[in-house]
């Protein structure tokens, strides 16, 4: 990669347009914030909303190779990365790999879809997670734009050992994911908030929660999952069968908060850069509760058995529960 070449990270879209303003935005990846878009001068990779039928940025076809300017994001996960990589010229030619990276962005890394996928590449998508849990701090609450080019730098160094299996961390990497993924569900699960038969609700710090569907408490899988993140002060709904279900989790996040909230029809959050509280995530998880018993009502053929409830008392929320130890 060119020294010439910068990649920026803006986590608004305030901020995104101010800097846009004054420098030389070549590309964006997924530099994308709800329904608005910032577009790049050669290139503007971008797959959310109006723009769903695009590919992810790691499966983009006939990418350009930049050697000066600077790339635009909003975030960086699996398939930015591996946009980013292919506009630098150094992604690794493993076309499973990242058409796994892509169907697990559209559709969650929950179990039922991990399984669709083949255990080498599972290993692989777990080393990847457990290396950015570890070595990749969480920007999505910074403010202004701040330069990645190192971190982005030493992220894609990373892919290429967990890609290639000829690389010296290889096999370390695949082993420490492996064990990442036998520790993160009892972590996950210690963030339980309020368990119900239709949806769960988390609260994090640190931890990605919209994986654990199955619910002791009820024997049964919940329709859908709502997380709170105290630390970055964001929401994640998603659902675990949305065409089942019926339901649209970009479209709800956009009813409930605006255009800026986005994501796809199985997986979607708050604004970026929007203040939430754990209050919103029960009224969020109150309003699917609800829409879900609607949709069986509605739909006896929807082949979910979803027994009524009473809702979810936002009374229970608890202000002290954010206190707890890190979790």
């Amino acid at each position: 990669m060119s020294n010439n070449l910068k990649v920026i990270l803006c986590a608004s879209y305030e901020d995104a347009v101010n800097y846009a303003k004054e420098h030389n935005v070549k590309a964006t990846v997924e530099a994308e914030y709800g329904a608005e878009c910032m577009t790049g001068s050669v290139i503007t990779m971008a797959h959310h909303g109006t723009r769903s039928s695009n590919p992810a940025p790691c499966n983009w076809s006939d990418v350009p190779v930049l050697t000066d300017g600077e790339i635009l994001v909003s975030h960086l996960d699996l398939d930015s990365m591996g946009g980013i990589m292919a506009l630098m010229g150094t992604k690794p030619d493993n076309p499973e790999f990242w058409k796994a990276a892509e169907f697990i962005d559209l559709n969650g890394p929950k179990p039922k879809n991990m399984n669709q996928l083949s255990q080498d590449i599972q290993d692989k998508l777990n080393a990847f997670y457990n290396y950015t849990d570890k070595a990749v701090p969480d920007l999505r609450r910074s403010s202004g734009a701040v330069d990645i080019t190192n971190l982005v730098l030493d992220t894609a160094d990373a892919i290429s050992d967990i890609v290639n299996e000829d690389r010296p961390r290889h096999n370390e990497m695949i082993e420490a994911g492996i064990k990442w993924k036998q520790d993160i569900y009892d972590k996950v699960e210690k963030c339980i908030y309020l368990d119900s038969p239709n949806v769960r609700v988390f609260s994090t710090k640190n931890l990605f929660c919209n994986v654990n569907y199955e619910s002791s408490v009820f024997n049964r899988v919940s329709p859908a999952i709502v997380s709170y993140n105290s630390t970055r002060k964001d929401i994640t709904l998603s659902f675990y069968d949305e065409n089942a279900i019926g339901l649209n989790a970009c479209e709800i996040v956009q009813a409930a908060w605006g255009p800026l909230a986005g994501g796809h029809a199985g997986i979607a959050g708050s604004p970026r850069g929007q203040e939430m509280g754990l209050g919103d995530a029960i009224e969020l998880a109150n309003y699917v509760d609800e829409l879900i018993q609607e949709r069986i009502l509605n739909d006896a053929g929807s082949g979910i058995e979803t027994p009524e409830t009473d809702g979810i008392e936002i009374e229970e929320y608890d202000e002290d529960f954010d206190d707890f130890e890190d979790r």
